[in-house]
């Protein structure tokens, strides 16, 4: 029974959140910090829930590729104000910097003499 009290509160909290600006907005005119942070909210969200898998993808710390992909496409979106080329340029940045780091392992493995080869 606790399962369905607590699916049926879910229901309500996602109902209410989804409908909350609506009816804000359609009874007349919100206050402006009201329209300030609602026109805010949806890039705050997909900001914190990227930043999370930028920084600490999958809960370890990578050699950084996903850090100069973030960077490259925050660089190119101030520079150019394109935000395409940032989508397309940001994703290219970080797979040429993965590309690097395993070419450089790569090659550091390369050095090493197996225990088979000596």
């Amino acid at each position: 029974m606790s399962y369905w009290i607590a699916i049926g509160l879910s229901g309500l909290a996602t109902y209410a959140t989804r409908v909350l600006p609506l009816v804000i907005t359609l009874r007349g005119t919100a206050p402006t910090t009201v329209r300030r942070y609602l026109d805010a909210l949806p890039t705050a969200v997909i900001a914190a829930l990227a930043g999370a898998g930028i920084a600490v993808p999958d809960g370890t710390v990578t050699g950084g590729a996903e850090i100069v992909a973030a960077a490259v496409g925050i660089g190119l979106a101030a520079w150019r104000r394109n935000l395409l080329l940032s989508v397309i340029g940001g994703p290219h940045g970080g797979r040429t910097a993965r590309g690097r780091a395993l070419a450089n392992s790569v090659r550091r493995r390369g050095k090493r003499r197996t225990p088979a080869a000596r």
